[in-house]
């Protein structure tokens, strides 16, 4: 019996980790949110993995092939993410360096202007 609760909870954990990692990848990386939902998303899947490691670690005889193949499913969608994390990644490294490229172009053409500041005394001589 318990095995059977075991199992069923391995089901429900790696469907809430698919569902978790469909969340991830709907995310718009253009919202001001984004950094927190994906953080939020992540830590909640941290904590379903840790739960899913310990009940195979307590029982390896779930690894049935039912378990396997909705880890395979599992695994997919992440990879998924991975690739939608690295493209962002990406994508923000070349928005950095054409910034900065602009950056010292405008420093080039246009020089740094400095100005002293101080006090200007005329003194008149009658």
């Amino acid at each position: 019996m318990n095995q059977t609760k075991d199992l069923q909870r391995a089901v429900e954990l790696l469907y809430k980790s698919k569902d978790i990692s469909h969340k991830i990848l709907q995310l718009s990386f253009h919202e001001d949110t984004f950094i927190e939902e994906l953080n939020d998303l992540q830590q909640r899947q941290e904590i379903v993995r840790a739960e899913l490691q310990r009940l195979f670690l307590i029982n390896s005889a779930l690894l049935g092939d039912e378990i396997k193949a909705l880890a395979a499913d599992c695994l997919q969608v992440e990879e998924q993410v991975k690739t939608k994390l690295t493209n962002f990644q990406s994508q923000i490294q070349r928005e950095f360096q054409q910034f900065k490229q602009k950056s010292n172009i405008m420093k080039n053409n246009y020089g740094t202007y400095v100005q002293a500041s101080g006090y200007f005394i005329d003194r008149h001589i009658d």
